[in-house]
């Protein structure tokens, strides 16, 4: 009974742990989302209504003496895309640590406004671009006026703390397009040339297996079909060296963002890229973790389960750079990425030479100079 229990907990545990890991990727890649902006507090209602004037009290924390708080309201669409302004609802006004103002919006009727954004800041002339601090508050969906339905109330929204950029007006343009990112390099970078040696030197030794195990019989207790996993993992490792040298991981990213761009999906994307980052993440975590229970019964399978679970570490990392989620492409830029993906590389060499030393070796009650 005792050993059933123990069994019951070790597949739980086996089974939770995919789900775990999706979930701590999910919530790590959250947080490097905007962090919150804490020098000021806004509060409005929950929705705004065509027709009807929108209240707005601001508290300022904190700003630099003397400072001017100017408050812009921008006009989103459907896919978060702006598509307007409306007029502010004031001049700059003097700010000063501790102080609630009060702004009053004319919400006017515009072509294709699902939601309004507010992009709040301070600076000492009230110039965006001499700002102390910037904000922008979460998308405050837009009614149709019904009469009668009218909501005083005022609710805190979330505002998000704006970067310094060197053009930080370009994401509160009608109609803007995202950054294009530069020109794609005519040759692999170093990296990506160590990267493809590592893949090629691991489907070398692969395709050495084949053709010894080709050569000879099957020894006492090793499975026949190994022939074949190891001609999958030579061309696998041999079509990832080429991903290497053709650049194909950042022509498939730059194809799929100019695909999403052009169907004004771009400012959607985030949420689904993180959800296959996590889903690959568990996936792997899953294979490696179903693993375990087979080695345990068989550690002479050992070296040719690091090979494949290296493999699949490597492929996963792979598509995780090539949905440029922008966190993951930070990584990539600093070669944390490529790091991983080498170490996968290496180890898939280091299991690939372990399997041919002990194929390479003699069969048992033979020496390398011996008769039977």
């Amino acid at each position: 009974m005792e050993e059933k229990r123990r069994g019951a907990l070790r597949r739980g545990l086996m089974a939770a742990a995919p789900v775990l890991v999706f979930a701590a990727v999910w919530a790590f890649l959250g947080l490097f989302h905007s962090p919150y902006a804490d020098w000021l507090t806004v509060e409005t209602r929950p929705y705004a209504v065509v027709g009807q004037p929108l209240d707005v009290r601001i508290a300022v924390a904190r700003a630099a003496e003397p400072s001017q708080l100017v408050v812009n309201v921008y006009l989103l669409g459907n896919h978060r895309t702006v598509v307007g302004r409306l007029p502010a609802p004031s001049p700059p006004v003097p700010a000063q640590p501790g102080g609630t103002y009060d702004f009053r919006i004319d919400v006017t009727e515009t072509d294709r406004m699902v939601y309004i954004q507010l992009v709040i800041w301070v600076s000492p002339t009230g110039d965006w671009r001499t700002r102390t601090a910037g904000a922008n508050t979460e998308l405050i969906p837009v009614r149709a006026a019904k009469p009668g339905a009218r909501d005083e109330r005022l609710r805190r929204v979330s505002a998000y703390l704006i970067r310094r950029n060197p053009n930080p007006d370009l994401a509160f343009r009608p109609d803007a397009k995202p950054p294009a990112p530069g020109p794609l390099p005519l040759w692999p970078s170093p990296v990506h040339l160590g990267l493809a040696l590592l893949l090629l030197a691991g489907g070398a030794v692969f395709v050495l297996l084949v053709r010894r195990t080709g050569r000879s019989p099957a020894r006492p207790g090793e499975p026949a079909g190994d022939g074949r996993l190891w001609a999958g993992a030579a061309a696998v490792l041999s079509l990832l060296a080429l991903s290497e040298l053709f650049l194909l991981e950042e022509r498939i990213s730059r194809l799929g963002r100019d695909i999403v761009v052009g169907l004004d999906l771009y400012n959607l994307r985030q949420p689904y890229q993180k959800l296959a980052i996590s889903l690959i993440a568990a996936a792997v975590t899953a294979v490696l973790v179903f693993s375990v229970r087979s080695l345990r019964m068989r550690r002479d399978r050992l070296p040719l389960a690091a090979a494949l679970l290296a493999l699949a570490g490597y492929l996963g990392l792979a598509l995780a750079g090539t949905l440029s989620y922008h966190y993951v492409d930070v990584l990539k830029r600093h070669s944390v990425l490529d790091f991983f993906k080498a170490a996968c590389a290496a180890a898939v060499l280091l299991a690939g030479l372990s399997l041919l030393r002990r194929h390479g070796a003699p069969p048992d009650g033979l020496s390398s100079g011996g008769t039977i």
